[in-house]
């Protein structure tokens, strides 16, 4: 299986944007990319169709417009950011990432007398991940009718 990107080019976003990543070497960076690739397109439903049925990812995709209307090609910059900013989580704190997923609850309320932990369970709000990619994702009850 392959990442949404490559180590050079999330090394690259990073540098532009004043990300640190110089804790992971090249081959940790490669496995968390891969591991957050794959934990976007088990979470996500995109819109449109692949580009090819065989891809092992979700994207590229076709059918799928901009905010401007202008049809998509490649990954957006939307799933590369979120790649990488999943794959620098997973490298620091793995439960945070998940939680950003919406895979685990947040911790609400803590108390160390008499040990208390009340977790957060609010399902009404869309986690962080999903709130950046929003726009690509195809809404849970939509019906999507394509040609043979």
């Amino acid at each position: 299986m392959s990442a949404y990107l490559g180590v050079q080019q999330a090394r690259d976003f990073c540098q532009m944007r004043g990300l640190a990543h110089d804790a992971f070497d090249d081959q940790q960076f490669g496995a968390l990319l891969l591991r957050a690739s794959e934990l976007l397109d088990q979470i996500c439903t995109w819109r449109g169709t692949k580009s090819d049925s065989a891809q092992q990812r979700g994207w590229p995709r076709h059918d799928v417009r901009d905010g401007t209307g202008e049809l998509m090609t490649g990954v957006p910059h939307e799933v590369i950011a979120a790649s990488v900013s999943l794959a620098l989580q997973l490298g620091t704190d793995e439960r945070e990432a998940y939680r950003n997923c919406g895979l685990a609850d947040g911790v609400a309320q803590e108390r160390v007398g008499d040990i208390q932990v009340r977790y957060s369970t609010d399902k009404y709000q869309l986690p962080p991940v999903l709130r950046q990619l929003w726009p690509l994702l195809r809404a849970s009850q939509a019906i999507q009718i394509t040609r043979a």
